[in-house]
């Protein structure tokens, strides 16, 4: 999962990662929480600062939104 956030993986490393992230929850909840922490370092990098409450709940809705649209 960390690598696949330092480069692009090849096609095989890539559904290996899908196939086990179907079946292992706990890897999949991880990967959900390393999109969200890095969805919310990026914000905070382009100067937002430290987000609300409310930020957090909209960072973490379009981590949502976009890893059903990635797994599709």
């Amino acid at each position: 999962m960390s690598m696949r956030r330092d480069r692009e993986l090849s096609t095989d490393e890539n559904e290996s990662l899908k196939h086990h992230l179907y079946v292992c929850i706990n890897c999949k909840r991880f990967d959900t929480q390393l999109d969200f922490l890095s969805r919310l370092s990026k914000k905070y990098a382009q100067g937002v600062g430290m987000p609300s409450t409310a930020t957090i709940r909209n960072i973490d809705a379009d981590t949502d939104s976009d890893s059903d649209s990635d797994k599709a």
